[in-house]
């Protein structure tokens, strides 16, 4: 093929060679058929070993057939002029969709994770060390200017990064015009998704919506954004090595948890606070899937730390995306709600109010306030039958509670009040040392029961008793 003016103007070899990269060593293409993709197939094809490059172009099956198999026609095409080998990925129907709402999350994300996923397949079965995207300009600044807005960052609105561990972005200097024109001028075509049209799409928004008007009034916003995103990076990286050096001396890895010294962690500058939580994050669901595993938004990074403060020398408990959080004693711990589920939970009952899962709370009240509150089905406990300390558990597979007519399975309880399987690990047991006293039932539509040993014969005086009550 011959190469054109546009063509030696976007030359990748500098790339490779200012990061210190070794093309032989492999590379995938990100392939879909667009012009940045193109404009890089070209790029990548005069530089990496014909046999160390792969094409792989993912079908999300979002689109309609007749759009798909055009575009698959195209993309095979051009592989085979450009001599490249190509590979390619058919997701499930209703795959991506899927993945949206089990992340709570939208369709754009999902799609990139998935996509991701079929790249890193793919690179790994071919043992190649690369996988490189078509990145432009224009990407860098709608990134930087999205994170802006949106303000879910540490050290600043951070770009995209050149090289982040297998991906590698070598075009992310151009604009995509300049990369049209390079397509334009080899007489290759390229395919235009239609979802890229779609304004429902955050990015698409800003694109159509936003982009025009920056222009406009700023015609350099590719270069400032690009330069603020680049210097977000390396301020990032300043905040990640001190992160390094705090992250033993405050936070301690357990089996299903992690635990920091909260007296040690308030020491530290905000910035570097907010990386240690994020890392217990990413820790703690490191075993989990790219499916799987939900993204921390920096609200809950925030809302972490300022639960860290408020309850410093208290007792609490935090639930947030999936993860539990309890600050007891100037320390605390974070660990997976599907861990916490697994094992249970416990507590000692404190003075008015016990935290517990889902933001409930055991009342414990007395006098006037526990009468103004009280009803014909309220809990009224001697305090003085106790046996030794009293602890509110989660039910445990095997509880039994005896009651007036006899000793019953709190499972079998549960069933009779029609307490979902989901919910059963939320319901509430009261303990001492011989057993447990008392099942809190009713706020999931059950009942509250209280064993036979703590009910006392003739009419005795309410107000020697405390009343026990879980509340929302």
């Amino acid at each position: 093929m011959r190469i054109t003016d546009a063509q030696k103007a976007i030359d990748v070899s500098s790339f490779f060679k200012k990061n210190n990269l070794d093309p032989s060593l492999g590379v995938i293409i990100a392939f879909s058929g667009g012009s940045d993709s193109m404009a890089l197939a070209i790029a990548l094809s005069r530089v990496v070993p014909h046999d160390k490059l792969v094409a792989v172009h993912v079908d999300h099956q979002i689109r309609s057939e007749k759009e798909l198999e055009i575009e698959h026609r195209v993309v095979n095409e051009n592989c085979m002029r450009l001599r490249i080998r190509l590979e390619m990925v058919h997701l499930g129907k209703h795959t991506v969709t899927k993945l949206a709402e089990q992340r709570h999350g939208g369709i754009e994300e999902a799609a990139r994770i998935l996509r991701r996923k079929a790249l890193e397949e793919v690179a790994t079965r071919y043992h190649f060390s690369f996988i490189a995207t078509g990145h432009t300009a224009d990407d860098q600044a709608e990134t930087v200017l999205t994170r802006i807005l949106q303000g879910g960052y540490i050290a600043g609105p951070k770009g995209i990064a050149e090289v982040n561990g297998p991906y590698i972005r070598p075009l992310l200097k151009y604009s995509k015009q300049e990369l049209v024109e390079m397509v334009k001028q080899t007489g290759l075509m390229w395919s235009e998704d239609s979802t890229n049209a779609d304004t429902g799409y955050t990015r698409n928004a800003l694109r159509t919506l936003l982009i025009p008007h920056i222009n406009a009034l700023f015609p350099n916003y590719r270069q400032a954004l690009g330069q603020l995103g680049e210097k977000s990076i390396r301020e990032d990286a300043v905040i990640e090595q001190m992160a390094d050096e705090q992250e033993p001396l405050v936070c301690r890895d357990e089996k299903d948890s992690i635990i920091i010294d909260l007296e040690k962690f308030f020491t530290l500058e905000q910035d570097v606070r907010y990386k240690l939580i994020y890392r217990a994050w990413n820790n703690l669901n490191e075993k989990k899937t790219m499916e799987t595993a939900l993204r921390l938004p920096f609200v809950a990074v925030q809302r972490v730390d300022d639960f860290f403060h408020d309850r410093y020398l208290h007792y609490g408990q935090l639930d947030v995306r999936g993860c539990t959080v309890y600050v007891d004693n100037r320390r605390a711990t974070m660990l997976l709600t599907s861990v916490l589920l697994d094992r249970g939970w416990l507590s000692p009952v404190y003075p008015l109010h016990t935290p517990l899962m889902e933001h409930l709370v055991l009342a414990r009240l007395q006098n006037a306030a526990a009468f103004k509150e009280a009803d014909e089905r309220s809990l009224w406990i001697d305090e003085t039958q106790f046996i030794g300390n009293v602890i509110v558990r989660s039910v445990q597979t095997g509880d039994e509670i005896e009651l007036v007519h006899g000793t019953k399975k709190i499972s079998d309880l549960l069933s009779e009040w029609n307490i979902t399987q989901r919910d059963r690990h939320l319901v509430p047991v009261l303990e001492d040392q011989k057993g447990i006293v008392a099942v809190f039932g009713r706020v999931f539509g059950g009942k509250d029961r209280l064993a036979k040993r703590m009910l006392l014969p003739g009419d005795l005086d309410r107000k020697r008793f405390t009343l026990y009550s879980v509340i929302v």
